[in-house]
């Protein structure tokens, strides 16, 4: 493609000058037969060409043009497929908000291309990626025409509901058309992230499941991760869903909300929030952890959720020597994390766990116990020393019968105190 013919081709366009556009890709299916070229080389070799003729030809209304486009004879002669061809020019028309193109729309659900070329197969698709782009586009006229024309309101493409994709477009109105249009029964799945509480209420409010998918990632575990505190107050009072529900490993949604808390200012009301409406702390994912295990393994970085932890512990004292499945409590798995991540014990970490009660003497499967690690770090009994009413069982003469070169050591509370200004 020449920069003169593209010149004369965009001035054909602007035009509606149909002869002359026809003339061009008459010429250009001819050039590609002769040279081996690719299908479809028409709008991947310039990128400019597809959106130059959709747009323009339906912003200027050069309905000739478009009637061409939208013919068996068009499709053949742009040498594009008529799936393509339908859906492409459909997609340009609905994602130009600033001008009514209902006219455009019915034009293409009454072509010869979508109602006779495709196959019913392919209709339905074509139908359903209409219906769609209308959905997250807010085109609520548009929604009503492509139903009236067969789409599906209950239907999938890409494995997506049209109305998730109301909910990705952020408008309510269309959620209430397509329940007006017939749409039930519909779960919504994880991945649809409702951004405000409006939309959520609006959902329920059009008998909307917003339960999701026995032990699956649901919509209450997304809003938690996402940090979507407004969601998530609207799906716990308004949208029936199970606060305790457990992913495909055992995971809920307190256990994501303690582990991340370093997000934004509300995070930690995330966890408040969940437990006043029932969040279970003592319930264990399928390794045996609880929410506190989670909050002491903490965040990317390691980072322990002390506030997440001592709100816990309070609230369910019973939970403070939970161990796991091998056996490991959730001060083993702090001691254990200081060790593996050579990070220095943190007096503060340590104090929230024990103040409510942590045992370092519980052992786990392998018969170690967080007393154990204590006494095989430097950090670790000098912790001890600096910490005797945790461990009262733990004579000094004992500690030093163990471990004899305790008298080279400095002061472990003031090294950490420094430490910490």
């Amino acid at each position: 493609m020449d920069g003169a013919a593209l010149h004369a081709l965009y001035r054909a366009i602007d035009d509606g000058d149909l002869a002359a556009i026809r003339q061009f890709f008459v010429r250009l299916k001819a050039t590609r037969a002769s040279s081996q070229q690719r299908r479809f080389e028409w709008h991947s070799s310039a990128k400019t060409l597809r959106w130059s003729l959709f747009f323009t030809t339906i912003r200027r209304n050069h309905l000739n043009v478009l009637g061409w486009v939208l013919s068996p004879v068009g499709c053949e002669e742009i040498d594009d497929t008529a799936y393509n061809m339908v859906t492409q020019i459909a997609r340009t028309a609905i994602k130009m908000k600033r001008q009514d193109n209902t006219d455009v729309l019915e034009l293409i659900l009454q072509s010869t291309l979508l109602m006779e070329v495709l196959t019913p197969t392919e209709r339905q698709s074509a139908l359903q990626f209409i219906l769609n782009d209308a959905c997250l586009h807010g085109h609520v006229n548009l929604i009503q025409l492509a139903v009236a024309h067969g789409a599906a309101v209950n239907g999938r493409f890409d494995e997506c509901p049209s109305l998730q994709h109301c909910v990705s477009g952020k408008n309510i109105e269309c959620v209430e058309k397509l329940v007006e249009c017939g749409v039930f029964g519909v779960r919504v799945s994880a991945f649809v992230r409702s951004e405000s509480y409006e939309m959520t209420v609006a959902l329920v409010k059009n008998e909307v499941d917003l339960r999701g998918e026995p032990h699956r990632w649901s919509p209450l575990h997304e809003a938690v991760y996402g940090d979507k505190y407004d969601v998530v107050k609207a799906l716990l009072t308004v949208g029936n869903v199970d606060v305790n529900a457990s992913d495909e490993y055992g995971i809920t949604p307190l256990m994501i909300a303690v582990r991340w808390p370093f997000r934004s200012e509300s995070s930690h009301s995330l966890v408040l929030i969940l437990v006043k409406h029932g969040a279970n702390p003592g319930q264990q994912c399928h390794s045996g952890e609880t929410a506190l295990h989670f909050a002491v393994r903490g965040d990317e970085v390691g980072e322990m959720n002390r506030e997440g932890a001592a709100f816990l512990a309070k609230q369910d004292p019973g939970i403070i020597n939970i161990p796991d499945n091998n056996g490991t409590t959730p001060l083993l798995a702090l001691t254990r994390k200081y060790t593996a991540s050579a990070h220095a014990y943190n007096a503060e970490d340590l104090d929230v766990l024990m103040s409510y009660g942590a045992d370092p003497h519980i052992r786990d499967n392998q018969g170690e116990s967080a007393h154990d690690w204590f006494l095989e770090d430097e950090n670790g009994r000098l912790y001890m020393q600096s910490r005797r009413c945790f461990f009262s069982s733990e004579t000094d003469a004992e500690v030093r019968s163990r471990h004899k070169d305790l008298g080279h050591l400095v002061t472990w509370t003031k090294l950490h105190a420094s430490k910490q200004q």
